[in-house]
């Protein structure tokens, strides 16, 4: 037997050329810089393949990718999308509740899931590429056959489970599943989707839609009390009852939508209905000056239905007969009586809108500031910057500030604040000045607006004629313990309200300088931290822990209260436990040594969620920083932020159902479950019985800093 030839790698020239064939008869052709083929300039036509021609500009990036995109289109455009005579399509068309739009998303959702096309052939010049692919019509009517009975039969399982659930009182869960159904068929809305049942046809499109309409059919939703009274800028301190039922049974797990459609304010978010059909609405403030304003409650059927397809989004809002319930709010009080004290630049545009918006929604402005409730001072700062070169000509850039400030009269405590800083806007180098701030105060308010009516929604107070020190009303928490504290305490603090617990440390000691006892933090054993002169300011003194050290609070000072915050100055190098608690052994806030920040986020395990902070604002530096959590526990969760240096880092729902109980103890720099120590300084701790805004945050860190 003669050896074969072999090239230089080792393979017979004879095998290569068989390979070379073999490969040219299993790929497509690809035509480059040849005459343009037929199906280029005129479209094919074929009666046993759905055809798709695709084309683009060689300069686009990914040219090949945007090419088959397009031919994928225009072949699902000749798979004709017909209304059958029994779909749901047909009948919301005859309704007049469709449009269009349906059969575009069914085309778009086809192209997105096509599958078995073949690509013929494939074309390109210097700066053209075109393909062409085709898809059998026969395979795909067999294809699509199986898939129909495949989700046929799926649909209607859930269509039973919800109608077995719908009887036995589960109203959320029928939903549910009535909405899982609808998804599973939604790319089919246009065809009959026939069901065989015991003889029967049903189609399955109708009937899973007409079981959803009637999801609520004899469903009662009512608000106990349905009136109550008010005051600007005030929590409504007692909850409001809200009762979903469906005859005799009570409709649990049924989450729910407040808002106001009639004046404006806070509401607490997240409702949902437990085993006794029953929810509490609380209303956080009352910001409008209406006489009388509504609040509105419904199903959430965006949660409920927890629907993130378009189409199935659109057919739930085609659903009219909803229940619903009313709360109607009645001001007791006359709407604050405001005076507004202008900076330089008084007469601008934007000071007036600014004050109109408040003019509009909150304050009667009265000329005089003795007769005033509260001062606002509202200034802006309008500044040239540098010239920016162009191309036909050159553009002035100008700088533009806005602060506005909100000061109790009385007591002269700052009650909120909003800036916008030197936000930049550019002009022509011929534009006269006065013409480029008008233009830069539109700029300004159209990007403060809205956010400032939102910030104005939070904001709480109450204003008493009678006296020189205005008394504090603290929503969503207890306050028979707060009452405790003497006026002659909170004198110069900042952001006194709400306030139980403060540890400044300055006399050496671990006393509560609001006056409460049973919250002053003890020294246990030899476990005493050290007190230096170490301070933010300079001024004062801080409390050193070491590793091994810690201060015992008998009675914690959070508990059993719905709502609090925790705030600290730290400077640490290696973090540890900031507020730990005695019967859990779980530390409430503290940081570690990977440099993230943790928080109690469980309560009958301990456990507490990581937070990995950003790593290019460290807190483990050896240099102070603010930490401050603010929870609100609610029924079955809690809602907890987290800020670094006056600024949100995190908003999370976690699981901290319970509160911390009565008699339980705490300690500053030490987590006893974990045997996790603070190592460090700490300063300035404060514990509030509610949580703080985002202004006052804001407040507390740059008066310290």
């Amino acid at each position: 037997m003669n050896f074969l030839v072999l090239n230089k790698k080792g393979t017979s020239r004879s095998s290569l050329w068989t390979l070379a064939l073999c490969l040219l008869l299993l790929i497509p052709i690809q035509l480059i810089g040849q005459n343009r083929p037929s199906w280029v300039s005129s479209r094919p036509i074929n009666t046993m393949y759905y055809t798709g021609i695709g084309y683009a500009e060689k300069s686009q990036e990914d040219y090949m990718k945007i090419a088959k995109r397009k031919a994928l289109s225009d072949l699902v455009s000749e798979i004709e999308v017909k209304l059958a005579s029994k779909s749901l399509l047909n009948t919301l068309e005859d309704n007049g509740q469709v449009s269009t739009s349906f059969k575009e998303d069914i085309k778009v959702e086809a192209q997105r899931t096509i599958e078995d096309y073949q690509l013929v052939e494939a074309w390109e010049n210097d700066t053209e590429y075109w393909v062409y692919y085709q898809l059998n019509k026969y395979d795909y009517k067999e294809k699509e056959g199986i898939r129909i009975e495949r989700i046929q039969q799926k649909a209607y399982d859930n269509l039973q489970k919800a109608r077995r659930q719908k009887i036995s009182g589960n109203i959320s869960g029928a939903i549910f599943n009535y909405v899982e159904g609808l998804k599973l068929i939604q790319n089919d809305l246009n065809k009959n989707l026939a069901y065989q049942v015991n003889g029967e046809t049903i189609y399955l499109g109708n009937e899973l839609y007409q079981s959803l309409l009637g999801a609520f059919d004899d469903v009662q939703l009512s608000a106990i009390p349905s009136s109550v009274k008010a005051q600007n800028f005030q929590a409504v301190k007692e909850p409001i009852s809200l009762i979903a039922k469906q005859g005799a049974y009570s409709i649990a797990n049924l989450p729910l939508k407040a808002e106001f459609t009639s004046g404006s304010g806070e509401l607490n978010a997240n409702l949902l209905t437990n085993e006794h059909g029953s929810a509490k609405l609380q209303i956080l403030n009352v910001t409008s000056k209406q006489s009388r304003q509504v609040v509105r409650i419904k199903p959430d059927m965006e949660k409920l239905c927890a629907a993130n397809d378009k189409m199935v989004r659109n057919l739930i809002r085609t659903i009219k007969s909803i229940p619903e319930a009313q709360v109607t709010i009645n001001l007791e009080a006359q709407t604050l009586k405001a005076f507004l004290r202008q900076g330089q630049y008084g007469n601008s545009a934007l000071i007036k809108s600014v004050k109109r918006i408040l003019s509009n929604n909150y304050f009667n402005f009265v000329p005089n500031e003795a007769s005033a409730d509260v001062i606002v001072d509202l200034s802006e700062d309008f500044r040239k910057g540098g010239t920016v070169p162009g191309e036909m000509y050159n553009m002035k850039e100008y700088f533009t500030s806005v602060s506005l400030q909100i000061v109790k009269r009385n007591t002269q405590e700052t009650v909120f604040q909003y800036s916008v800083n030197d936000q930049r806007s550019l002009a022509p180098e011929s534009t006269s000045e006065s013409t480029a701030r008008m233009s830069a105060s539109r700029s300004v308010l159209k990007k403060m607006q809205r956010k400032l009516i939102q910030e104005l929604k939070k904001l709480q107070m109450t204003i008493d004629h009678s006296a020189a020190a205005a008394p504090t009303v603290q929503p969503r928490v207890q306050q028979e313990r707060v009452q405790q504290t003497s006026n002659t305490q909170t004198q110069g603090l900042l952001v006194p309200s709400g306030l139980l617990a403060y540890y400044t440390f300055d006399d050496g000691t671990g006393k509560n300088i609001m006056g409460l006892s049973n919250y002053n933090a003890l020294v246990q054993g030899d476990h005493a931290p050290m007190v230096i002169n170490s301070t933010l300011s300079g001024a004062g003194k801080s409390a050193q822990f070491n590793g091994d050290s810690y201060l015992a609070i008998p009675q914690h000072p959070i508990e059993n209260w719905s709502a609090y915050t925790i705030s600290a100055w730290v400077k640490t190098s290696s973090g540890g436990a900031i507020l730990g608690r005695k019967a859990a052994g779980c530390t409430i806030l503290g940081t570690t040594l990977q440099n993230q920040l943790f928080y109690q986020k469980r309560y009958s395990d301990g456990g507490y969620l990581t937070f990995d902070f950003d790593a290019n604002r460290l807190l483990l530096d050896n240099q102070w920083h603010m930490i401050t959590l603010t929870v609100e526990v609610l029924e079955y969760e809690s809602r907890s932020k987290l800020f670094v240096d006056g600024q949100m880092v995190l908003v999370e729902n976690t699981r901290m159902r319970g509160k911390i109980k009565s008699g339980e103890g705490g300690f500053i720099g030490y987590d006893p479950g974990a045997k996790r120590y603070f190592t460090g300084e700490i300063d300035n701790l404060r514990i509030y019985n509610r949580q703080l805004r985002e202004n006052e945050i804001r407040q507390l860190y740059f008066k310290h800093q």
